[in-house]
């Protein structure tokens, strides 16, 4: 389940009303189940990659776990990064990617340009999480800071 951090979840080690409850993994529950289980960074983008092909080529029920400190939460605590898209790298829908940056990969921080026929970044909706860097094969993606 993809949560902002501030809801409680079976893992929060807090009920629905804010109280101290134990704490769940549902990697533990998959591993006493028998199911394979890795638990992963998400910005590791590359590594879970190369994860998800590796549990694909097997039969059976297989969990990965994707697990970080909520960025909202953590963002709150540091200087917050800048994220821009660089107009000269950008080639648009010359790229290739069928505008993987504003479609796929459906960060609301990212959208399309009409005009200008490129990507461009919404700075109040952008967490500065840098995730669509490391995606954007052009490069055109620049974080700053941080």
């Amino acid at each position: 389940t993809a949560m902002t951090g501030f809801q409680p979840h079976p893992s929060s080690g807090y009920d629905a009303l804010g109280r101290p409850a134990p704490v769940v993994e549902i990697e533990e529950v998959c591993k006493a189940i028998g199911v394979e289980v890795k638990v992963r960074d998400p910005f590791e983008v590359d590594q879970a990659i190369e994860d998800l092909y590796d549990m694909l080529q097997d039969d059976g029920a297989r969990v990965m776990v994707f697990r970080r400190r909520c960025y909202l939460v953590e963002s709150k605590e540091k200087v917050r990064k800048r994220v821009f898209v660089d107009s000269e790298k950008c080639i648009g829908d010359d790229c290739g990617c069928a505008r993987f940056c504003s479609r796929g990969f459906n960060c609301p921080g990212i959208i399309w340009d009409p005009e200008a026929k490129k990507a461009i970044i919404d700075e109040v909706v952008c967490t500065g999480c840098g995730v669509c860097a490391t995606l954007c094969p052009m490069g055109a993606i620049v974080v700053e800071g941080g």
